[in-house]
């Protein structure tokens, strides 16, 4: 039987393709309903899916995604995946509960995303009981690499970091400020754009500005989302994404301060969920 699964974030979507023969991997710009048409996902998808599979024909598709989040949304997107993939069995689902079941399995847990944009979750093993955050970058997305960036950006513009670092953070992005302002305003993902300055953030962790900077952006995540689930002090608390993956050790400091349990750190979910899908 040949299945094909996908992950989808607002930046990239991954994606595995699996036959009797092989197991193929590849990847795509990310798709998110809330921050394009379907008409340009539809186009997306189909580009993505027929330059990789090509004449090989899916069985059985997956489909994870931010922003799949309402019944019309994943309505939507399974009619393009059943016409682009001209397969019947299709599930669209959101991309929380593929975390989940990457990183849970069949048990209970806190799921956390910290990627471009964040959300997070309760899950009983089978299905997710409760969720808080998820409200995408204007709203929300605390501790994700949008909401760094936008606070780093912010910091800078208002002249609460030392010009030193200003100076650094031009010449990294190889623009002035004022520049790269307007270009937040300018760009068509102004979220996958305020989340690329992430690495910068990294690459300076030593620097107290900037820990600061993360780890204020992780501390608010925490307080408006796993600290308000029931029981979150007993239930291991796994996080999933870039953002969770490259800053585990300042996350590590942050639950440490929580008394949280911390469970699996996984940078993507699509192995998880080959598992997942291999073993159901």
């Amino acid at each position: 039987m040949n299945v094909l699964i996908a992950d989808s974030g607002s930046t990239k979507t991954d994606w595995v393709f699996i036959s009797s023969a092989h197991k193929k991997y590849f990847d795509s710009s990310g798709l998110n309903p809330y921050l394009m048409s379907l008409e340009t996902i539809e186009i997306q998808l189909k580009k993505a899916i027929t330059s990789f599979i090509k004449n090989e024909k899916p069985d059985r598709v997956y489909f994870y995604g931010a922003g799949f989040s309402t019944i019309e949304h994943c309505r939507k997107m399974r009619k393009i995946l059943c016409k682009i993939t001209m397969t019947l069995i299709v599930e669209v689902h959101h991309d929380i509960l593929g975390a989940a079941r990457s990183v849970c399995r069949n048990e209970s847990g806190i799921v956390c995303i910290l990627g471009t944009g964040s959300n997070s979750c309760l899950f009983d093993g089978e299905k997710i009981s409760m969720q808080k955050g998820g409200f995408g970058y204007l709203l929300g997305d605390e501790g994700s690499g949008s909401f760094m960036g936008r606070k780093l950006l912010s910091e800078m513009l208002n002249d609460n970091l030392p010009t030193s670092i200003i100076s650094k953070f031009e010449k990294f992005s190889g623009m002035k400020l004022d520049m790269i302002r307007k270009q937040t305003y300018n760009t068509s993902t102004p979220s996958s754009y305020l989340g690329s300055f992430t690495p910068f953030i990294k690459k300076n962790l030593k620097v107290k500005f900037i820990r600061k900077i993360a780890v204020e952006s992780l501390e608010e995540f925490l307080e408006n989302t796993v600290l308000r689930y029931p029981g979150y002090k007993k239930l291991p608390v796994h996080f999933v994404g870039s953002v969770g993956y490259y800053f585990k050790k300042v996350l590590a400091d942050v639950c440490k301060k929580h008394k949280l349990k911390m469970g699996r750190i996984i940078k993507k979910p699509i192995d998880g969920l080959v598992r997942f899908h291999s073993e159901s």
